[in-house]
């Protein structure tokens, strides 16, 4: 997925594209925000998630997350992965280009209860607006059923969403 807008603005929810993956791959061009999602879907109670992209992907120059490497604890859903190449590089579909750890938490703590991003079944393209203006009740997300999501273990690999479907 990737936002069709020149500028973002953060007050409104900015237009999307969504992009097919075939099985020849897709090359990802710099200077470009590009939104995927994992196959897997995670739930953390208790734990803190963390994501972080493989070592061979990011030697291709490719960032899996931006900015977002915690999850929240109590989190449930799909992680949405904000991808950035620094040069051209060509993905596929179904491949291994990220990983999720589980911290331990200790002492008292309050579970994830958003209702921006909680619960998803799609990518999520930024709903800041959201808190920014609390009477939008505008979601942009796309409501689609896959058919292809899987439940993470305690170290779960993240795919590019793409295998069977070719959609991300």
């Amino acid at each position: 997925m990737v936002y069709e807008e020149v500028v973002l603005d953060m007050r409104k929810a900015n237009r999307v594209r969504r992009l097919h993956i075939p099985p020849e791959g897709i090359v990802l061009q710099p200077q470009q925000l590009y939104l995927g999602r994992t196959v897997e879907r995670t739930e953390t109670h208790n734990l803190v998630p963390m994501i972080e992209g493989r070592s061979s992907i990011g030697r291709l120059g490719l960032f899996v997350h931006v900015t977002a490497g915690f999850g929240d604890v109590g989190f449930c859903g799909y992680w949405t992965l904000e991808m950035f190449a620094v040069q051209p590089v060509r993905i596929y579909a179904g491949v291994a280009i990220c990983q999720i750890f589980y911290h331990d938490i200790h002492g008292d703590f309050t579970e994830y209860q958003s209702d921006k991003y909680q619960h998803n079944t799609d990518i999520q393209p930024s709903l800041l607006f959201k808190e920014l203006n609390p009477g939008c009740e505008k979601d942009p997300q796309l409501k689609l059923p896959l058919g292809i999501e899987r439940s993470g273990g305690s170290r779960a690999f993240a795919r590019v969403l793409g295998r069977d479907t070719g959609r991300w």
